[in-house]
């Protein structure tokens, strides 16, 4: 399938919609639409419209409700004056606002995510499913959810612009979106991470400083203009923020769920439980199985999508490996660093049972990186194994943990063990800027670095996504088996006791 025209596209989508939604026109108000519409006087008067932008009580007429969302509100008194409280209007310009979405979806999977020739056809199914998936009805039909709508069209619109290097678009977009909901201030971040990815082009800092102040602005705004205790009033007395970001771990999973199976009511769920602690199943279990789901994704899309390297053939996928396995040894190794100097400052057995842990974890993934490097050089080289300098240094760094583990168990004085295994870890821990830099230091027939290297990477950005991932997926369930392990250690130690 070749290019699909933007006009086919925009008149496709349009007719998807329209056919989808034609009997919502008459969807009566619902939820929150009676305190936010039917019963708020400050959209029933054009003349109010300076007041959305100063005046929280003009959201609602409900105290613990107010905010400050002035263009949303400036839609609002708009369709009041087209057509006072009959709902079709309303429903018309949110119809017409999950269009520009879709739309936007279709421009930014076609023209930013580097998918070669299918990206048309990719972009079409896309922006489909967006515009006719059950999970979206809420936003559509549900008059209120408008702000939802609103700022996706800003946010996307101002993310399709940064691709395009239409900085003062951009900019002026983010504004209206910070000006509708405070969840675009995360733009700065998608648009740095996407330019972190496409390095064909310098990273444009200017526009990225400037998209960081207006996103620090829209919340200095709101800090300063809303009373203290509508942001206390917005959530429960007895939920932090730690345990809301614990929750939302099983709520994208339940969402992600009824993406693949939508058999459930998509509105906010008032019975969704809260995970309050770590060792809730909820909160670790949610987050594993998401671990788990993005290491499928990117290993699907290092071995099934991305391209096949021209030289080396798909031997080069046991990359999508390799590369992750050794970047959280790294990191598990950096935590036996970080656990042995604070059981030697210390002497609290907390870091020195972290230390023990990462260090399992860190040989575990060093054998596998040794392995997987075995099996990409006997095609690449011709041979299982050479004792060149990464080969060398990789096998110091796995014999040298391997005997930390070695003497934990050896000394029977448990303190003393600790105390020795510290040494261990703080002076094997500088082998790892060896093994890394030996292939600038010395000949060697191992490829330089991938991912850690100097200099902006030439390597696609799929082939770097799917490294991140993947490397990312490793960490978490690496941080699981590191946090069981600490927990199981602890449980020793008390039995001991």
């Amino acid at each position: 399938m070749g290019r699909v025209p933007g006009w086919f596209a925009s008149l496709l989508l349009a007719g998807s919609i329209a056919a989808a939604y034609a009997n919502g026109l008459d969807v009566p108000f619902v939820f929150d639409d009676w305190h936010t519409i039917e019963q708020n006087p400050a959209i029933r008067s054009p003349s109010r419209l300076l007041a959305y932008f100063v005046d929280p009580d003009t959201t609602t007429i409900l105290r613990e409700n107010k905010d400050l969302r002035p263009l949303l509100l400036a839609t609002m008194a708009f369709n009041y004056q087209l057509s006072g409280l009959a709902p079709w209007s309303y429903h018309v310009v949110n119809l017409t606002l999950h269009w520009l979405v879709v739309l936007l979806v279709f421009r930014i999977v076609r023209d930013h995510l580097w998918l070669g020739e299918e990206r048309s056809p990719v972009a079409l199914a896309a922006a489909l499913i967006v515009a006719l998936h059950p999970l979206n009805s809420e936003p559509v039909n549900y008059v209120s959810a408008r702000s939802a709508l609103l700022t996706a069209v800003f946010y996307l619109g101002a993310f399709d612009a940064a691709c395009r290097d239409r900085r003062v678009l951009c900019v002026v977009l983010a504004a209206c979106a910070m000006l509708t909901k405070s969840i675009a201030v995360s733009l700065p971040v998608a648009v740095l991470v996407h330019h972190l990815f496409d390095r064909r082009r310098p990273l444009p800092w200017g526009l990225i400083a400037a998209l960081a102040v207006v996103a620090a602005g829209g919340l200095l705004y709101r800090w300063l203009i809303l009373p203290p205790w509508v942001v206390a009033s917005a959530r429960q007395p007895d939920v932090t923020p730690r345990i809301y970001f614990q929750t939302q771990w099983s709520a994208l999973l339940y969402y992600l769920r009824l993406f693949v199976w939508p058999d459930a009511l998509v509105v906010d769920r008032l019975d969704f439980p809260w995970a309050r602690s770590l060792g809730d199943v909820q909160a670790w279990g949610s987050l594993l199985a998401l671990a788990v789901l993005a290491l499928v994704a990117g290993l699907g899309a290092g071995f099934g999508y991305a391209p096949r390297e021209a030289v080396q053939g798909n031997v080069q996928r046991i990359m999508y490996v390799h590369v992750p396995a050794v970047l959280t040894a790294y990191l598990a190794f950096a935590l036996v660093l970080v656990g042995s100097v604070g059981y030697l400052a210390t002497g609290r057995a907390g870091w020195d049972r972290l230390a023990a842990g990462a260090a399992e974890l860190g040989v575990l993934f060093t054998a596998i990186t040794i392995v997987s490097g075995s099996i990409w050089g006997k095609p690449t080289w011709g041979t299982w194994w050479t004792w060149d300098a990464r080969l060398t240094s990789v096998s110091i760094l796995f014999v040298m943990y391997l005997g930390y583990l070695l003497l934990r168990g050896m000394i029977e004085d448990r303190e003393q063990g600790a105390r020795y295994a510290a040494v261990l870890g703080i002076v094997a821990a500088f082998n790892i800027p060896l093994v890394h830099f030996s292939v600038y230091w010395w000949r060697t027939l191992h490829q330089p670095p991938s991912l850690l290297k100097p200099g902006a990477s030439a390597m696609p950005p799929i082939i770097l996504a799917a490294l991140l991932v993947n490397f990312g997926a490793l960490a978490i369930l690496g941080a699981y088996f590191v946090a069981r392990r600490v927990r199981v250690l602890a449980g020793e130690a008390e039995a001991m006791a």
